[in-house]
């Protein structure tokens, strides 16, 4: 569904208004701080001057250019949620917002703010911070937005810094306190998977964890487990649990051991 309602002249591209932002708590601070200030990556993380790849989500919504993935942590919009995201923007939007007029289909959202595609304007995306009012908005500088061309312009100046600063957070967090949890599986599959089957995060998530670790441990395997017989070759029993021997392949071939909905708990050190 696209909303649409009567046709104004395009506003030129730039970043909304700001006065009635409310505060995001855990949104990162680049997205706070407007995406007019030229983006530069922090030590290790993303250029902003390239397009950011997704490695392991599913297939972001059609509407976005098939160069262009969306990455961390912004999460896409799908089902019910678009229209009514779509329904709300519709609803909201007065005439003298920059917006008014143009159709636009919701795409991505993180926390308050929604990403859109928009059409039949000069620029191409809009991240829109909806009051949730259900009712056109008085204001014209409600609800809060920001402007971007194409696609550089917008990883440039929204998607490229909140995933760097996402995941600085997420080292600063980790180092804080020493271990982290990944969930190997997208929502769209979760736990509807073959066991033994290989998975794309085997080689994008397991293998750089595994080749940085010095000690990786399995717990709770118990003598009959199927987990323990197929990778037997790669487990040694130490003080009632399993240390994976990483001087052999520890993956291909024992997809179970990192798969299996029981018993896969894994501590690397």
């Amino acid at each position: 569904m696209l909303s649409a309602f009567p046709r104004n002249q395009p506003a030129a591209c730039r970043d909304g208004p700001r006065s009635s932002r409310r505060s995001l708590g855990s949104r990162p601070k680049s997205q706070r701080a407007g995406a007019s200030q030229n983006a530069r990556a922090p030590d290790g993380g993303f250029p902003p001057d390239k397009l950011l790849v997704a490695r392991g989500r599913p297939a972001f919504n059609a509407q976005m250019s098939a160069s262009l993935e969306l990455p961390y942590p912004w999460e896409p919009l799908t089902g019910d949620f678009v229209s009514s995201f779509e329904y709300e923007y519709a609803a909201e939007i007065a005439k003298g917002h920059p917006l008014y007029g143009v159709p636009a289909r919701a795409l991505a959202y993180l926390n308050l703010e929604i990403l859109f595609r928009l059409f039949r304007h000069e620029c191409a995306y809009a991240v829109v911070e909806l009051t949730r009012s259900g009712r056109e908005e008085p204001a014209p500088e409600k609800p809060a937005c920001r402007l971007f061309r194409d696609d550089e312009h917008l990883v440039k100046c929204c998607l490229g810094p909140a995933h760097n600063e996402w995941m600085t957070e997420t080292r600063e967090l980790i180092h804080a306190q020493g271990h982290f949890f990944v969930c190997l599986t997208p929502e769209s599959i979760r736990h509807h998977y073959v066991e033994s089957a290989p998975l794309p995060a085997h080689e994008l998530v397991l293998r750089p964890l595994l080749n940085a670790t010095s000690d990786c441990w399995v717990y709770g395997l118990k003598p009959d487990s199927p987990i323990l017989q197929r990778s037997s070759r790669i487990l040694r029993l130490e003080k009632g649990k399993h240390r994976v021997l990483l001087s052999e392949e520890p993956i291909l071939g024992h997809e179970l051991l990192w798969n299996a909905c029981a018993a896969r708990a894994c501590h690397a050190l």
